[in-house]
């Protein structure tokens, strides 16, 4: 009878290893791991600061008016790794310069390099987040006092609070720039400038921003805004 139970143990734990051999055999999918879309793992980069990035937008209903904004050399901004940006008007030639650094998954921008800026856009990219552009302490250039003219604290660089003023994510949309290209769930952000007007930004990865709205009007959807759209993005070389 043990004899038995012994010879029935060793044909099951056969007939199992046959099994298993039949099937890795049969369907290598098996082995494989299935995912639906690989760019919802991967941080997604939606202000890439790569020198030599530049993007050239048009001006909807100006005449061909255009620009680029081109990132530049790296700075340190406020004492944080950051880059210079450039935008170049076409028709005039008037450069302006400000500057960008990220802290965390924030991206700063500041007209100053002595200056902490704004958080123009944060992570996590998801629908419905929002957070306080200003919550950074901000120079006021006005306000920087001579040695003598704060009634004896000593002058120099003086800094406010910013009142807060949120922006948030829309959510995602697919944005087609002017030479044709579709770019897809572009990230869509919202900064209401005030009771009556919201500026909107479009985020693609790996380039950052491809197209603005500004000076939508909440009560009056179909009045005429400024939009500027991307043309064309390269990567120069320095």
């Amino acid at each position: 009878m043990k004899m038995k139970r012994v010879a029935t143990l060793v044909c099951i734990i056969g007939a199992l290893a046959i099994m298993a051999l039949v099937i890795s055999c049969s369907d290598k999918t098996f082995t494989t791991t299935n995912i639906s879309d690989p760019s919802e793992t991967a941080t997604p980069s939606y202000a890439p600061l790569e020198p030599g990035l530049r993007v050239s937008f048009s001006i909807l209903g100006q005449n061909g008016r255009s620009f680029d904004m081109e990132i530049g050399d790296s700075i340190m901004v406020d004492g944080n790794h950051g880059f210079q940006v450039r935008q170049v008007d076409h028709e005039t030639q008037a450069t302006t310069i400000t500057y960008r650094y990220m802290k965390g998954n924030a991206l700063f921008e500041s007209a100053s390099v002595n200056d902490p800026g704004v958080r123009i856009l944060e992570g996590p990219f998801v629908a419905g987040h929002s957070w306080n552009r200003n919550d950074t302490w901000s120079t006021n250039d006005s306000l920087i006092l001579g040695e003598g003219d704060d009634g004896g604290t000593g002058g120099g660089d003086i800094r406010k609070v910013l009142a807060p003023v949120y922006m948030n994510i829309v959510g995602f949309e697919d944005v087609q720039t002017l030479n044709g290209d579709l770019y897809s769930r572009t990230l869509k952000v919202a900064w209401p400038v005030d009771e009556n007007h919201t500026n909107y930004y479009w985020y693609a990865q790996g380039i950052g921003m491809i197209k603005y709205e500004e000076g939508f009007m909440r009560a009056a959807p179909d009045a005429a805004t400024t939009i500027a759209l991307m043309t064309d993005f390269q990567r120069v070389k320095y």
